[in-house]
């Protein structure tokens, strides 16, 4: 099984109010579709989207379906005015099922990732427009291992 880190940008979707609706998402796979496969591990990241600070790792889950092109018209409502179009349009799109969310607080903001010494290299830290970041193995077992110590402190 693979690892993943999928992009959504406040300014052009409102991905904190798409994962507060739901607990299964449908979700671009715009880059190295044929690599994602069911049970794969996704992390949603939601960028910045110009208030610093606000971006970074808000949920994990796991990846339901074979990607397929197929549209998003339940998404519509979450897509602002000029970008409504996006869930309509027919692209290759994965199901995943939300195990857990931290929509208020991220798990990991993109300052800490930055300092982070292995994940500070993933492909995130360099190019930020894409939708879909294949994570390494490294990068993969330490972003795990962030997720599981921020859910543990919550839960003492």
């Amino acid at each position: 099984m693979t690892t993943w880190i999928f992009q959504g940008n406040p300014n052009y979707f409102d991905i904190t109010g798409y994962l507060r609706a739901r607990t299964e998402i449908i979700w671009e796979a715009r880059q190295k579709s044929g690599l994602m496969a069911m049970g794969d591990t996704v992390y949603m990241w939601r960028a910045d989207g110009g208030k610093p600070g606000t971006g970074g790792v808000i949920a994990r889950g796991t990846i339901v379906t074979l990607p397929e092109v197929i549209d998003d018209l339940a998404a519509v409502s979450f897509y602002p005015a000029p970008h409504k179009a996006n869930a309509k349009k027919k692209a290759p799109r994965v199901k995943i099922h939300i195990d857990s969310m931290h929509l208020i607080h991220p798990v990991l903001t993109r300052g800490q990732a930055k300092k982070d010494p292995v994940l500070g290299g993933m492909h995130l830290m360099k190019v930020m427009v894409r939708t879909n970041y294949l994570l390494n193995a490294k990068e993969a077992k330490r972003l795990d291992d962030i997720y599981r110590e921020a859910e543990h402190r919550e839960n003492l």
